[in-house]
């Protein structure tokens, strides 16, 4: 899994493996919402969950199993 910060926004970029998926579909690049949003993107591979956090300014990706 690769992911850029750009302009305050972080951009989730898939591998060739479409092992990734959001809201129960395969996806190649989506714009992340963090965990301050409403709604976060919550991405999964397998038992694997990601997600996109926001700590006093500092961003950083959490995962769960």
């Amino acid at each position: 899994m690769r992911s850029f910060l750009t302009d305050g926004r972080v951009r989730y970029v898939a591998h060739a493996s479409k092992a990734i998926t959001y809201l129960g579909k395969p996806v190649t690049s989506l714009d992340l919402k963090s965990d301050v949003d409403e709604k976060p993107t919550e991405l999964v591979a397998g038992s694997l969950h990601f997600m996109l956090i926001e700590r006093a300014g500092h961003l950083g990706i959490r995962v769960r199993g």
